[in-house]
């Protein structure tokens, strides 16, 4: 179970678009698999986000200010988020690739 985990989140990773609402399917399976990693193996959990580069602190922030049940919430939405991030910077690095050939090094 814990190589699915690591698959489904994988697949979502690999993703370009990461729009995942709250209560929809894809957002429940990456959550399940959340809540797996946290029940059976935790440092894969936590190599993982230091892999996707959620932010530390902001993050134990969260999880101190709900309640240990919404742990898999709180983390799932943070993966979320630095995915979206990361997609909307790969886009306006592209958008901004556009450089005269004369202004290139």
């Amino acid at each position: 179970m814990q190589e699915l985990s690591l698959d489904i989140i994988q697949n979502f990773l690999q993703k370009t678009d990461a729009a995942i609402v709250p209560q929809s399917p894809q957002y429940t399976q990456l959550r399940n698999a959340i809540e797996y990693l946290i029940e059976t193996d935790f440092h894969a959990l936590i190599q993982l986000l230091y892999r996707i580069d959620v932010n530390e602190a902001q993050l134990k922030k969260a999880l101190n200010e709900n309640l240990p049940e919404h742990a898999a919430d709180v983390i799932t939405q943070f993966i979320i988020r630095r995915q979206a991030e990361k997609i909307a910077f790969r886009k306006n690095m592209q958008k901004n690739n556009n450089i005269n050939e004369e202004d290139k090094w």
